[in-house]
C-alpha cells in the first residue's frame, strides 16, 4: 500500500491516497463479491487508527458578545474533545495524522480497530502542511502502510476511504479522484496547496487508490 497524500478538514478528516494493485493470483471470477474495495479494506484497515484527546480552550462566559480583548465579559477555560484518524507508517509505532487534530492536545490516545489503546507522544508537526507524527510504544510489530509518491495519479481513478467518523472505527466509502493540485484557503493568510480532491464521502478517513 502506498500512501501519497494527506489532507484534513473540519477537525475530523484525515486522508491518505494509496496505490494498491490487486495480487496477480486473485481470480475475481471465483468470487465476484470480492471487489477491489473489499481487497483494499482487508489489506489496510488494521493500520488505520482512531485518535482522541483533549484540548483546553478559552471562551467568553457570554458567547453572543464580541470575542475580542476588552469585550465579551468574563472568560473561562474549558476542555474540548479531540477526535481524528491516523495511519501507522512504521511497525515500531510511528503514526501520521493531521496537525490540526493534535494541536495543543493533551493526553493523546491512539485506538486500534481491535480495541487496543496506547498513549501517544507528538514527535513533530508541520502546520503549513497540516501533518503530524505521533509515536506509541508497543512490543508488537504493527501493520503499516508505505509512504509513496503522487506524481502518477490520474483524474478519474477509483479511491476508497477508510476511517473513524465520530469514533466509529473502519467506516468505508468510495469515489474517484476529482482533481489534482487544488489550493484551499483554510483561514486568513493560511493556504493548503497541491491537494488531491475526491468525491468519496470523507469523514475522518484514509483514502486509497487501486489499479
Amino acid at each position: 500500500m502506498k500512501t501519497v497524500g494527506l489532507f484534513g478538514g473540519a477537525g475530523l478528516i484525515t486522508l491518505f491516497l494509496c496505490n494498491l494493485p490487486l495480487a496477480a493470483s486473485e481470480n475475481p471470477a471465483a468470487n465476484p463479491r470480492r471487489t477491489a474495495v473489499v481487497e483494499v479494506y482487508e489489506r489496510t484497515h488494521k493500520a488505520v487508527v482512531n485518535i482522541s484527546g483533549q484540548r483546553v480552550i478559552e471562551t467568553s462566559v457570554w458567547p453572543e458578545w464580541p470575542d475580542v480583548p476588552g469585550f465579551g465579559g468574563p472568560r473561562y477555560q474549558r476542555e474540548v474533545k479531540v477526535l481524528g484518524s491516523g495511519v501507522v507508517v512504521h511497525e515500531d509505532g510511528l503514526i501520521v495524522t493531521n496537525s490540526h487534530v493534535v494541536e495543543d492536545a493533551t493526553q493523546i490516545k491512539v485506538i486500534f480497530a481491535d480495541g487496543r489503546e496506547f498513549q501517544a507522544e507528538l514527535v513533530n508537526a508541520e502546520q503549513n502542511k497540516d501533518l503530524a507524527i505521533l509515536s506509541i510504544k508497543t512490543p508488537q510489530r504493527l501493520v503499516t502502510v508505505d509512504l509513496g509518491r503522487g506524481d502518477d495519479l490520474m483524474i478519474g481513478e477509483t479511491v476508497i476511504a477508510i476511517g473513524n467518523p465520530y469514533g466509529y472505527a473502519n467506516t468505508v466509502t468510495s469515489g474517484v479522484i476529482s482533481a489534482l493540485g487544488r489550493d484551499i484557503q483554510v483561514s486568513e493568510g493560511f493556504w493548503l496547496r497541491g491537494l488531491i480532491q475526491t468525491d468519496a464521502p470523507i469523514v475522518s478517513s484514509i483514502v486509497c487508490k487501486f489499479d
